[in-house]
């Protein structure tokens, strides 16, 4: 499962994710970050069985965890299926199925935005929490 965390000013220079993962054991794939003196924002990936825990040891240093269920929306009425975002794409998050019709992988999407920046006919948006 992706999880969104959101984390303060006051308590960014503590090593809150090393010590969730000493205390869950979860294995946590930090997919996108960022951080500076204002705080930040991480997207990460738990294994499901660990989810419950990791959300609840986060929140307890007082971290902001929402899950993530779509990472990037795909309008399908204004897409073309150029293609633009297959090529474009580091993870290999899009392809086309038998049809030629856009097929989006969110397993594989780090929400890094360069299919949203690179869309022609603006048919993909990130999910914003």
């Amino acid at each position: 499962m992706r999880l969104h965390i959101k984390f303060s000013h006051r308590i960014v220079r503590n090593p809150i994710i090393s010590q969730v993962v000493l205390a869950t054991k979860a294995p946590i794939n930090i997919l996108r970050a960022r951080i500076d003196h204002n705080g930040g924002e991480m997207l990460l990936e738990v294994p499901d069985e660990f989810c419950k825990e990791v959300k609840k040891e986060f929140e307890r240093y007082g971290v902001e965890v929402q899950e993530v269920k779509s990472v990037v929306e795909h309008n399908t009425d204004l897409c073309v299926d150029c293609g633009l975002c297959v090529s474009i794409c580091p993870t290999s998050a899009f392809s086309f199925d038998t049809d030629f019709k856009l097929k989006l992988h969110e397993d594989r999407c780090v929400q890094c935005g360069l299919c949203v920046t690179s869309c022609p006919h603006g048919a993909l948006s990130l999910v914003t929490i």
